[in-house]
């Protein structure tokens, strides 16, 4: 994603800023170029939901933990299996 792309998306999602704005929050978010040096420049591809979340104007995916089965459903599900 080159540094035009990623202010299309960002202007999309409602934070409107300039290319310099832009790469100050790149260098002080420490988001690295890909690969060698290449004119334009790509970013990753999730350089503008980084941007968003550190600057606090996206909201944070909450991750559901796993439930852990308890000893009853363990034994309840190998006893199924068995038959």
């Amino acid at each position: 994603m080159t540094a035009n792309e990623t202010l299309k998306a960002l202007r999309k999602a409602g934070k409107n800023m300039g290319v310099t704005r832009l790469y100050f929050y790149l260098s002080e978010f420490g988001i690295k170029p890909l690969g060698r040096r290449q004119r334009p420049q790509q970013y990753p591809d999730t350089t503008p939901e980084i941007i968003l979340s550190k600057l606090g104007l996206a909201p944070v995916p909450t991750i559901k933990p796993t439930p852990v089965p308890t000893i009853r459903e363990l034994k309840t599900v190998r006893s199924k299996a068995r038959k």
